[in-house]
């Protein structure tokens, strides 16, 4: 009985993963090739690695590949093309469906049609040709900003990196920087935080950022928005 009661605790302390944060952050697309979802993940190390992704669509549960991007993302790797009942699915080690942490309608709003990832296109330091079909969304970072580009995101720097970043210069913590730099940039993001659609973001204001003080508050209509 004790062995069993041990082994029972031990099978536990495996498959739990305390995850305070899950969103699709965007999808780029190959043609019918290839699709990469990324997904903004705030988790611990440990449970980090005990997640599993699994992309349903037409009737079939498919698990899908990933790797980390950054702190704070992990991109996942799909062959061929996204069907309008597209989901993705966030498990645990167990790889049970009963204990989803998360479901996520993969919508036309995330997808950015792409040739190959953008953080690939980045580090391949290509010289842009003029009727490239790519989508440009990664901007060079300045040797040295001005006052309006200390707010832009580097290249291949999520925005919840770059929140992160940013918080302690301007006295807020992580949620309160996104939400102050999803007010002072309106025409950047897809109606959502986790929908940057361009990374050259002004800095807030003091009116704006006096706004996100309280970081409960922050983090729950960060929650809010994301959700809709």
């Amino acid at each position: 009985m004790r062995c069993l009661w041990l082994l029972l605790l031990l099978f536990s302390s495996v498959a739990i993963a305390k995850v305070d944060h899950l969103s699709v952050n965007r999808i780029e697309q190959s043609g019918q090739r290839m699709t990469w979802i990324y997904v903004n993940v705030v988790a611990d190390q440990a449970s980090f690695g005990k997640l599993r992704f699994y992309l349903v669509q037409q009737g079939t549960v498919k698990p899908l590949t990933g790797r980390p991007e950054g702190q704070f993302m992990m991109r996942l790797d799909s062959e061929g093309a996204l069907t309008g009942d597209a989901e993705l699915l966030v498990s645990t080690l167990l790889d049970s469906k009963d204990d989803a942490l998360g479901r996520f309608k993969l919508t036309a709003a995330h997808v950015i049609q792409s040739v190959q990832p953008l953080s690939h296109a980045a580090s391949a330091k290509q010289v842009p040709v003029t009727n490239s079909k790519a989508t440009a969304v990664v901007v060079a970072q300045p040797a040295v900003a001005t006052k309006s580009e200390q707010c832009h995101l580097a290249a291949g720097e999520s925005l919840w990196r770059g929140a992160n970043r940013l918080a302690v210069p301007y006295g807020l913590g992580r949620y309160g920087m996104m939400m102050a730099l999803f007010d002072a940039n309106p025409k950047h993001f897809n109606s959502n935080p986790q929908r940057l659609v361009n990374a050259e973001l002004s800095c807030p204001s003091s009116d704006i950022t006096a706004r996100w003080k309280d970081e409960a508050h922050a983090k729950k209509q960060f929650e809010l928005n994301t959700s809709q």
